[in-house]
């Protein structure tokens, strides 16, 4: 009766397995039909769907049946970024460019028996505006010492600045600080000032006079100050 019962329990065993197959396999299978596969685009932030520009973004790209499509391309705004064989992945977007306003991001799946699959989203893309909120200050100084003057601009993208000396540029000082070494009596003053710019727009400081002071001068304004004339 083993041997019965063996036989009969290895030949159900092969029956079913051979009709699951038949079943995974067949073109009737939800599973195998290409008109059930699709792509699903998720964005951040999906009440505003509201970027700033310089952010950087993540799209999730997510679908279904995913052995039946044969590859994907994601589409922002007129950039091209194709991903193939990507499936249920983020895609990463950094420092976000380009115009201000709304901007549609499209997501492709294209499936195996030559159909197109689509989902798109809208966000919108803005930026904070630029202003300096620390304009430079004049500077009294010896000669032979250190003037050193400061800026400090907002905004979104972060600005990059520019020092000028009256309407001359000075080359490789785009810090928020200008130091000047070692300052002589030729440079009395003339003005500093410092341009903030980023993708969206340009901004220019108020000018700072630039005083060298000689030592006589000095020496008055101790006494001065000391109540020595009073």
């Amino acid at each position: 009766m083993k041997p019965f019962f063996g036989h009969y329990f290895t030949s159900c065993f092969i029956s079913c397995a051979l009709m699951a197959f038949i079943v995974c396999t067949s073109p009737e299978n939800p599973m195998n039909n290409p008109e059930n596969a699709d792509i699903f685009l998720v964005v951040p932030d999906t009440s505003t769907n509201t970027i700033t520009v310089g952010d950087t973004i993540a799209l999730v790209i997510a679908l279904q049946l995913d052995n039946l499509i044969d590859s994907v391309e994601l589409i922002f705004g007129d950039e091209l970024d194709t991903i193939i064989n990507v499936f249920t992945d983020t895609i990463t977007i950094s420092h976000i460019t380009g115009d201000i306003g709304e901007k549609l991001v499209r997501s492709l799946a294209y499936i195996s028996d030559g159909s197109l699959k689509e989902d798109s989203a809208r966000i919108n893309i803005h930026s904070i505006p630029l202003q300096i909120i620390s304009h430079p200050s004049n500077a009294s100084v010896l000669p032979g010492y250190q003037a050193v003057f400061t800026v400090t601009a907002s905004g979104i993208p972060a600005p990059a600045y520019q020092w000028y000396c009256d309407s001359m540029l000075l080359p490789g000082e785009n810090d928020d600080t200008l130091i000047i070494d070692s300052v002589t009596n030729d440079i009395d003053g003339v003005h500093y000032w410092a341009e903030a710019a980023n993708e969206v727009d340009t901004v220019k400081s108020n000018p700072a006079v630039l005083h060298i002071l000689s030592a006589a001068s000095l020496w008055n304004a101790f006494i001065w100050n000391s109540g020595v004339w009073h």
